[in-house]
């Protein structure tokens, strides 16, 4: 009886040690979409500033992640000013994807979009980065998620573009409000009015000096002329 016992208060040793580490990491996912969903970039700066710390060449990571989270809610002087902090010459590595990220994004938003969609293909076709099967999984679904992004805001997107605007959201939660709009337009490009209001109505009042401020009232336009 009491070795019976003993093996149930060991199982549930594990699993309340299990559920101490999970907890805290589900909590923090949570916080963080609620923060992306508000189109907080501060606050966003402000969660990812507490990790800055334990980045390797912070030279040149730092500079990318704050335009990173700039350019994700469409920021985009001030993500062009963080861009320009990186060093002149230097040597990216693995962040270089991340740069990519950044300016495929920025063509997408005041640039040459059909460049953007050239970019975004060629980004896809590149050979996957080497480490774990959770990031090179996370690094593809990125680059699909930018590849149907810049092809949905050039009025080019397929029914394959449309469907991964709307998986990608999960995989690459930073690119929640570009896929939204991306998805918006898609969806008026298709006649589907109603979806593109419904998306709409989830932003948030975005400042006007995010190109989504622009974005959303241009839509939105579009929705009521329906």
């Amino acid at each position: 009886m009491w070795r019976g016992v003993v093996v149930v208060l060991l199982v549930l040793a594990v699993l309340l040690a299990a559920l101490g580490l999970w907890f805290p990491r589900a909590l923090a996912r949570r916080r963080l979409a609620a923060i992306i969903d508000a189109g907080d970039v501060k606050a966003l700066l402000r969660v990812w500033h507490r990790s800055a710390g334990r980045m390797a060449e912070p030279e040149t990571a730092l500079p990318l992640l704050v335009a990173t989270a700039y350019v994700s809610f469409g920021w985009v002087d001030d993500a062009r000013r963080a861009r320009a902090y990186l060093p002149a010459g230097a040597e990216l590595g693995p962040s270089r994807e991340q740069l990519e990220f950044v300016d495929v994004l920025l063509e997408v938003y005041e640039g040459d979009r059909h460049e953007a969609v050239r970019r975004a293909e060629a980004l896809v076709a590149r050979a996957a980065p080497e480490g774990g099967g959770a990031f090179v999984r996370r690094v593809r679904s990125l680059r699909r998620g930018l590849l149907a992004i810049a092809r949905a805001f050039a009025h080019e997107a397929s029914a394959e573009d449309a469907a991964a605007l709307v998986a990608m959201r999960a995989p690459v939660p930073i690119l929640t409000w570009p896929l939204r709009y991306a998805e918006a337009i898609v969806a008026i490009d298709r006649g589907d009015e109603a979806r593109a209001a419904a998306l709409l109505r989830l932003a948030p009042r975005w400042p006007e000096h995010s190109v989504f401020h622009t974005f959303h009232r241009e839509l939105a336009a579009i929705v009521r002329a329906a």
